[in-house]
């Protein structure tokens, strides 16, 4: 099918005129419900004052030009602290850097329209932390005089100390209000003024001091003092209020810490997410670490992670990246809730299906089953020796009151456990071998090692670091255990997970679930779907399914097209000792649309399993969503040396990740479940789907096959297992934004020119002339 008739394209202009597209678009082609991220710039003091660092805070800014359209970037706030030594005698070399650096933003195109605050730190006043020395220079660089003319700039304080904006991002319009270094009853007052001149819209501030990290000591994590006053004179009594962003406390371990985040709710009984991050401390001032705050609303997940465009790299313990589950709709429309909450902890609702057991080298022939605090520590006890603490929810799924219900979906599980005595920290791993609270270090061959056999290799969640120190707060922390509740739906065994020490490492002391401390014993807290769910599955040569693609990318055999190997074979040297890499590469096509098997058009995905088999043991892979077009034809040339992850080959960011980069067999033959929730609901909003590349691990020496769709028994192939709430869709609405307009009869003949099955409007199995008529009726028709 070639170009559209002269009548076609009449009526595209004449349907265009009928329904004008009034939806907001921030970016070009940029669904309005995109899910869109904002940047943080925590204290960049150290950036400015030590010119061989500047480059960082540059770096931040120039990354946010640079992807503000991949990532859809809807606003900046620098958290305060922009410069190190405050007027510093009328030497402002510092805050020329700093606005030479915050300049890149308003380079971003159309120049001028890219919204952003930078708050005023203790550091930014004349004499640092004197307010009465006054912000003269802080006026002079990020006062109002630099955002006049701007449209998305909503005002300032008459003191000129704070400021509020407008940004349009994911279909609603949302105020940020950037707030002076503890706010006084003056700034209380002006910002009160501006959520009422905006009321109920959505609002996000920035501040220097709220969240404190934790003493040297593990205490005083949660809000400051002047954190409790801006909540009860702010925040507390209004509910628009959704989020708050802060930096200033870094508790001084170096490359640790500056980072903790604590749920507040409001009067109204509604969620504020309150977030630290500052990483002053860290190498040369914080190595460029940032916050990125994701906000996808048709999914309801508010995602966090640090990341830092001068290393390119992410963070990855329980504080540096985390998950809410947001419900936008219900929030700020009154709509009914999407979801559920379910909370396991013995002695809460009837609930008694916890087991938890400290398995101690130095009593190796004890069970711990009954104590009411468990330890998790590198050496520990006489003679000192490792000791482990495993933990594990019973009856989590069936249809009675209290249970998972077997036709809802996990959207977001949490494992809290409360630290009692702070330390390093531990790494929790998915277990693989049968316990009970009767089982002692002997009982299961020597305690818990994350070797594939007795638990996966890869931690689940990471808590701390391997520091000789006090890195954990004294209070309950959360750990992401999505992935782990998933994979049980989709049929691996519950055995719990296994808390395991770091090489170097200060103990750490948990609650258990025996404790008389009922608030602090541990809690599984599940989100799940209110609406049932439906379930299709992808498995090449099962219920007819046939559009499964995979390949290997081999460096040694840069031209040689493995699209019909019967394996993947994932290498970081091969053949041995040659340090070349062989990739492998994975597509599951025609998942969505309207065929019986499909996923149909318009509906929610709540998850998405992918069930590898392997059949050799090996170091393990990443797993990264692919960016870039290929075919089973492709190679490592082809390809141009094979697959980066680089944001434009592969996503950088790791969506799953096993074994270890060792030489070892971490990963043992058999099932492997991995999430790949974040791929799905991104090719579900449109993004293109290209798989995803299955790279080794950076000393992953030991190479490990996977089957493949050409595996000769096809239950072993890889198989996609996708849930989701079926929506009833509106045809008109070909591009799902939610109105009918000229957009969607674009997006139809871009569909029906390629032949997507999705432009057979009229299912009778051919994208023809008839769908055209069919479609223009539905559209017409409106919804």
């Amino acid at each position: 099918m070639t170009g559209l008739s002269p009548l076609l394209v009449g009526l595209l202009f004449n349907c265009l005129a009928l329904h004008p597209d009034t939806n907001p678009q921030p970016l070009p082609g940029v669904p309005a419900d995109a899910p869109f991220l904002i940047v943080a710039y925590p204290d960049t003091q150290f950036y400015c004052e030590t010119a061989a660092w500047t480059h960082h805070f540059t770096a931040q800014t120039q990354w946010t030009k640079d992807w503000r359209i991949p990532y859809n970037i809807a606003f900046a706030t620098h958290l305060g602290d922009i410069v190190q030594n405050g007027a510093n005698n009328g030497n402002l070399i510092e805050w020329q850097r700093a606005s030479a650096a915050i300049g890149t933003l308003d380079t971003i195109l159309p120049q001028g329209l890219f919204p952003y605050g930078v708050c005023l730190g203790n550091h930014d006043f004349a004499v640092i932390s004197d307010k009465n020395s006054g912000s003269a220079v802080y006026d002079q660089f990020f006062g109002p005089t630099r955002y006049a003319g701007r449209v998305w700039y909503a005002g300032y304080s008459p003191d000129r100390q704070n400021h509020a904006q407008l940004f349009t991002a994911g279909g609603r319009t949302y105020l940020h209000l950037t707030l002076e270094w503890r706010p006084d009853t003056a700034a209380f007052q002006w910002a009160q003024s501006i959520i009422n001149a905006h009321p109920g819209m959505p609002t996000i501030c920035s501040t220097h001091e709220h969240v404190n990290d934790a003493d040297t000591n593990g205490a005083g994590a949660g809000l400051s003092t002047y954190g409790v006053t801006t909540w009860i004179n702010l925040i507390r009594n209004n509910p628009q209020i959704f989020m708050f962003l802060n930096g200033h406390f870094a508790s001084g371990v170096p490359n640790h810490n500056g980072e903790h985040a604590i749920v507040g709710i409001n009067a109204a009984g509604r969620e504020v997410f309150e977030m630290l991050s500052d990483y002053q401390n860290w190498t040369e001032g914080g190595s460029g670490y940032m916050r990125m705050i994701r906000l996808d609303e048709r999914n309801s997940i508010i995602s966090v992670r640090s990341f830092s465009p001068s290393l390119s790299l992410y963070q990855s313990d329980w504080n540096s990246q985390f998950r809410y589950v947001f419900d936008f709709a219900n929030r700020f429309d009154g709509t009914a809730p999407m979801f559920g909450t379910l909370t396991f902890r013995n002695g809460y609702g009837g609930y008694s299906g916890t087991d938890d057991a400290e398995l101690n080298s130095a009593t190796p022939t004890v069970a711990n089953g009954a104590a009411s605090v468990l330890t998790i520590a590198n050496a520990d006890g006489t003679p000192a020796g490792p000791t482990n603490t495993l933990i594990k929810f019973n009856n989590l799924f069936g249809n009675s009151t209290g249970q998972i219900a077997s036709d809802h979906d996990v959207v977001l599980a949490k494992l809290r456990v409360a630290v009692v005595d702070s330390g390093s920290g531990f790494m929790l791993h998915d277990l693989l071998t049968d316990w009970t609270e009767a089982s002692t270090w002997t009982s299961v061959g020597g305690g818990i090692q994350a070797d594939g056999v007795k638990a996966l290799s890869a931690p689940v969640a990471i808590a701390g670091a391997a520091y000789n120190g006090n890195l954990l707060p004294l209070s309950t922390i959360e750990l992401d255990v999505t992935s782990s509740l998933r994979s049980y739906l989709n049929g691996a065994t519950n055995r719990g997970w296994a808390m395991l020490p770091f090489a170097t490492a200060n103990g750490v002391d948990i609650v258990s679930s025996e404790s008389g401390d009922f608030l602090n014993r541990p809690q599984l807290v599940v989100t799940t779907t209110n609406d049932p769910v439906s379930l299709a599955v992808f498995q090449q040569g099962i219920a007819g399914y046939s559009a499964t693609s995979d390949t290997e990318l081999r460096q040694s055999a840069p031209t040689v097209n493995s699209g019909n190997n019967d394996t993947l074979f994932i290498d970081a040297s091969d053949p041995n000792g040659t340090l070349q890499r062989r990739q492998g590469l994975l597509r599951f096509d025609n998942i969505f649309g309207s065929g019986p098997s499909q996923i149909q058009s318009g509906s929610r995905v709540t998850s998405a399993m992918l069930i590898l088999n392997i059949t050799e043991e090996g170091s393990g892979f990443e797993l990264h969503r692919m960016l870039t077009p290929w075919t089973e034809a492709s190679t490592w040339d082809s390809l141009v040396s094979g697959v980066g992850a680089d944001d434009v080959e592969a996503h950088r960011w790791t969506e799953f990740a096993c074994g270890i980069a060792s030489d070892g067999p971490w990963v043992k033959p058999g099932r492997l479940f991995v999430d790949v929730t974040d791929s799905v609901q991104a090719w579900e909003r449109g993004e293109a789907n290209w798989g995803w590349a299955l790279l080794p691990l950076a000393n992953g020496n030991n190479g490990l096959r996977i089957a493949s769709s050409e595996f000769a028994t096809a239950t072993s192939r890889p198989m996609l297992a996708v849930r989701y709430v079926a929506q009833v869709t509106c045809v008109g609405d070909f591009n799902n934004d939610g109105g009918i307009d000229g957009g969607d009869i674009a997006s139809f003949f871009a569909a029906w020119e390629a032949g997507d099955t999705s432009a057979d409007i009229n299912l009778d199995g051919g994208v023809d002339g008839n769908d055209i008529s069919d479609f223009f009726g539905h559209w017409s028709a409106g919804c």
